[in-house]
């Protein structure tokens, strides 16, 4: 419920804004991120999460990420080499969007976000939402503009 009115606080947020619109262009260049979390691997097992890493938007709907740490159950980060994980994303005038990211596409296992993003472009504040394909992870992450 929380992450909800942090949502619904955020897009009041982003629609305040001095530009008054958004669109895929608004967030064109590089972010880094942070997320926190869980990972449900299976029923009844729930593992903390965190980690960074860093999101290229192309201003067209396309996405990469790369460069990351992820960190399961206090566990010891990743290699720091992330991902090269790729997707699609679209923002609304009104500064809410959705992206679809593939994490593994051998197995085909990606994650959807709901976003708002500041109408500067400068902070997107985002959630995972279902459908999920993989092991279901609830997570919030929050991007800068380098």
């Amino acid at each position: 419920m929380m992450v909800v009115g942090a949502l619904l606080a955020s897009a009041a947020f982003a629609k305040g804004g001095s530009e008054g619109t958004c669109s895929n262009r608004t967030i064109k260049g590089q972010y880094a991120g942070s997320v926190e979390g869980v990972f449900l691997p299976a029923p009844g097992v729930t593992l903390p999460i965190s980690g960074t890493g860093i999101t290229n938007y192309d201003g067209d709907g396309n996405l990469n990420e790369y460069g990351g740490y992820l960190v399961v159950n206090g566990g010891p980060p990743s290699d720091g080499g992330g991902g090269r994980d790729s997707g699609t994303y679209h923002i609304n005038a009104d500064c809410t969007g959705t992206a679809h990211i593939l994490l593994d596409p051998v197995g085909g296992f990606f994650i959807n976000l709901a976003f708002v993003v500041t109408s500067d472009g400068k902070e997107i504040y985002s959630v995972i939402t279902g459908p999920y394909a993989g092991p279901v992870i609830m997570s919030s992450f929050v991007y800068k503009r380098l």
